[in-house]
C-alpha cells in the first residue's frame, strides 16, 4: 500500500482523510507550462503483470475472516491510482469495486471507514458512470453510516458523501431530502474535517440542483438540539454555507467560499431576484475584513468573480468596490510568512475583482464612490499598472473617466456643434474609441470573413445609432464618421462579434442601455 501511495503523484494524505486540499493547485499553477525537466515518479504497475498480482492477491485477502485483512485489503484498493485502474480490464475492475459495495465487514468502526474510504476513492471513477445503480448503493451506505458518531467513520462517511454528491446527474433516482439532512447534520459536527466535507457536498449539490424544479420543495430538518427547522431546499442550503463562512476554521471557510462559487454557476439560480444575494455577499466581505488567512481570501475573491453584473450587487456595490482596493492594500502589506507565499495569487484575483467593478461603476453611482475613488486613485493606478490582466487597460481608462473633474462650461457652448470636444471627457473618448478602430481596421482587415457578417454589420450599425441618438454621450463627428466606416466596411475587415464587443466596451463610459 504504502509502494503504490508513494508512486501516485496525485496521492496526498489529504485526499483519503476527507480534508480535500485547499483547491489552489489550478489556481497556482493557471499560467504555468509542464516542465521538461519534470521526473516521472516510477511505479510498481510497470512491472510485468504485477497488476495481475496484485488482483490475485486482494481476492485472497478478501477471502480471510480476519478484519484486520481486509481493511488492508480495502485500504489498499483506495491507494490505487486513476492510471493504475487503466491496468486491469472491466472484469477486474468489476470484482474488486464490489469487494467494497459487498463487504461482509460492516461491523466495527474500522471496518466501516475502510469500507467508505474504498467507496469515496473509487466513485469518480468511470466504472459508476457506466453502473449508474451501484451509485445508489454507496448512497445507501452514506445515509446509514452518517447516524454514527465516532470521528474516523464520520470523517470517511463525509468525504464519501461529497465525492458522491460531485457525480449524481438524475437526482429523481436519489433520496435528495435524506442527502441533505446528512449533509446538514455533518454541517453542525465540531471536526473540521467533517465540517468541510459536508459544506463540499453542499456545493456540488447547488451546482446541479435545477432550481426551476426544486425551488419549492420543502424539507424538515432535526438539528442536534433536538429543534425542528424546515423551508425550501435551495434556502436550507443557503442559510447552511452562508452560516459557515466565518467558521473558525480556515478549511471550512474557504469550502463555504467555493460552495457559493458553485451556487453562483447554477444558470437556473436567479442571482437579481433572490433575497439570499445581499447576505451573501455581505458574508464574503467580512472574510476581507475580518478574517487574516490569504487562502480564504484567495477562494473568496474568485466567488465574487462570478458576479458580473451591476444589479447583483444592489446597494452592496460601494461597499464592496472599497474593500478590494482596502484589501490589495493589506495583500501588499503583509510580514507573515504562511501568507506570502499566496499573496500573488491572492493580489492577482483581487485585480480581476477590482477591474470588473471599476468597468461596472457609473458616476450615478453616488458621491460616496466617487470620493472613495479619488482619494484612491493613486494606489487603484499602481495595482492596474502591475496587473497583468487584459481587462486593466479599459479599467485605467474607466477611471480617469469616474474620477475627472469637467470644467465650468457654458451649457449651450459644450453642445455647440462648432465645439464637439469642448470638455476633457469628450477628448478621452474620442482619443479611445478612434485607438479601437484604427487598430480594429489594421489588425482584422487581413483576416478571413466570417458567416455571420451580416449580423455584425448590423450591429456596427446600431452601434453608430445609439452614438447619434443619445445626447449624454457626446463623440466628436470624426469618431461617429470612423464607426460610420467600420460598419460599412468591406467583408474582411470583420472577423467575429467579439471585436464589436471590444469596440462596445470602449464606447461604454455612459450608460447606454440596449
Amino acid at each position: 500500500e504504502e509502494w503504490i501511495k508513494a508512486s501516485n503523484q496525485n496521492y496526498t494524505s489529504e485526499a483519503t482523510d476527507g480534508t480535500g486540499g485547499d483547491g489552489l493547485k489550478e489556481e497556482t499553477k493557471e499560467d504555468q507550462t509542464s516542465s521538461d525537466n519534470e521526473v516521472a515518479v516510477w511505479s510498481p504497475f510497470n512491472i510485468p503483470s504485477f497488476s495481475e498480482f496484485l488482483y490475485n492477491t486482494l481476492l485472497q485477502l478478501n477471502k480471510s475472516d480476519a478484519s484486520d485483512l481486509a481493511c488492508a485489503c480495502l485500504n489498499l484498493i483506495s491507494s490505487i491510482s486513476e492510471d493504475g485502474w487503466n491496468q486491469f480490464n472491466d472484469k477486474q475492475v468489476d470484482c474488486l469495486i464490489r469487494l467494497g459495495l459487498e463487504s461482509k465487514f460492516n461491523n466495527t468502526a474500522t471496518e466501516k471507514a475502510a469500507v467508505m474510504r474504498m467507496l469515496g476513492s473509487t466513485i469518480n471513477l468511470p466504472y459508476f458512470k457506466e453502473h449508474c445503480e451501484n451509485v445508489s448503493v454507496v448512497i445507501e451506505k452514506v445515509i446509514t453510516n452518517s447516524h454514527d458518531q465516532n470521528a474516523n467513520i464520520s470523517i470517511r462517511n463525509s468525504w464519501a458523501l461529497a465525492n458522491t454528491c460531485s457525480v449524481i446527474d438524475d437526482f429523481g433516482l436519489i433520496p435528495l431530502n435524506e442527502i441533505i439532512k446528512c449533509c446538514v447534520n455533518y454541517c453542525s459536527f465540531n471536526k473540521e474535517k467533517v465540517v468541510s466535507n459536508a459544506i463540499r457536498a453542499l456545493g456540488y449539490l447547488t451546482r446541479k440542483l435545477s432550481y426551476e424544479r426544486y425551488k419549492h420543495l420543502e424539507i424538515e430538518i432535526t438539528t442536534k438540539s433536538g429543534e425542528k427547522k424546515s423551508g425550501t431546499i435551495f434556502n436550507v442550503i443557503i442559510e447552511n454555507i452562508i452560516g459557515l463562512i466565518m467558521h473558525k476554521s480556515p478549511k471550512v471557510c474557504w469550502n463555504a467560499c467555493v460552495a457559493l462559487g458553485n451556487l453562483l454557476q447554477n444558470d437556473e439560480f436567479p442571482l437579481t431576484e433572490n433575497s439570499n444575494l445581499k447576505p451573501l455577499i455581505e458574508s464574503l466581505l467580512r472574510i476581507f475584513t475580518e478574517r487574516q488567512n490569504f487562502k480564504a481570501k484567495i477562494h473568496c475573491a474568485q466567488t465574487l468573480k462570478l458576479l458580473r453584473k451591476r444589479e447583483h450587487f444592489g446597494d452592496m456595490f460601494t461597499e464592496t468596490l472599497k474593500t478590494i482596493v482596502i484589501s490589495l492594500q493589506d495583500a501588499e502589506s503583509t510580514t507573515d510568512f504562511y501568507d506570502y507565499k499566496y499573496r500573488e495569487i491572492l493580489e492577482s484575483n483581487l485585480c480581476r475583482v477590482l477591474c470588473q467593478l471599476i468597468m461596472m461603476a457609473e458616476k450615478s453611482d453616488g458621491e460616496e464612490l466617487l470620493e472613495f475613488l479619488t482619494d484612491y486613485t493613486t494606489e487603484i493606478y499602481f495595482t492596474l499598472d502591475n496587473c497583468a490582466q487584459e481587462q486593466a487597460k479599459l479599467a485605467e481608462k474607466k477611471l480617469q473617466l469616474l474620477t475627472m473633474e469637467e470644467p465650468a462650461l457654458d451649457r449651450e457652448n459644450s453642445r455647440s456643434q462648432d465645439n464637439p470636444t469642448a470638455t476633457l471627457e469628450n477628448q478621452v473618448i474620442k482619443g479611445e474609441i478612434e485607438e479601437y478602430v484604427a487598430k480594429f481596421k489594421e489588425e482584422l482587415g487581413k483576416l478571413e470573413p466570417p458567416e455571420d457578417f451580416t449580423l455584425i454589420q448590423s450591429a456596427a450599425k446600431k452601434l453608430t445609432t445609439l452614438i447619434e441618438s443619445n445626447q449624454d454621450l457626446r463623440i466628436s463627428f470624426g469618431t461617429i464618421e470612423s464607426l460610420r466606416e467600420l460598419a460599412n466596411a468591406p467583408l474582411e475587415s470583420f472577423v467575429d462579434a467579439d471585436a464589436i464587443k471590444s469596440l462596445t466596451t470602449g464606447l461604454n463610459f455612459r450608460q447606454i442601455n440596449d
